[in-house]
């Protein structure tokens, strides 16, 4: 749970499985096991929903540049968070933004 909480509230930082387990007083194999058995989904899967979400959140609600945005939710580079955020959503964070303006002048 200590883990979990830290994980909510430092999703833009530099995480990693050991760092969690380690606040968890765990290995990370069984930290691992346990976070997906607990939250169906692995702690790396999670660190990116959790980035994603709050991306999401300020394309939408604010005029931050989208490189600004990526660095804000922890991600290690603005291409990276451009393939992360079309892997994942299935357009990317411009085409996302285009959008969610389309959608809020309807």
């Amino acid at each position: 749970e200590d883990a979990f909480n830290y994980l909510e509230t430092h999703y833009f930082e530099p995480l990693t499985v050991k760092d969690l387990a380690n606040i968890a007083h765990l290995s990370e194999r069984h930290f691992t096991r346990l976070f997906k058995e607990i939250y169906g989904t692995t702690p790396n899967a999670y660190i990116i929903r959790c980035r994603l979400t709050h991306a999401c959140e300020l394309i939408k609600n604010t005029s931050n540049t989208l490189s600004s945005i990526s660095e804000e939710c922890g991600f290690p580079n603005f291409p990276a968070f451009t393939k992360t955020f079309k892997d994942k959503l299935g357009v990317t964070p411009s085409q996302y933004r285009k959008q969610q303006r389309s959608s809020s002048e309807t």
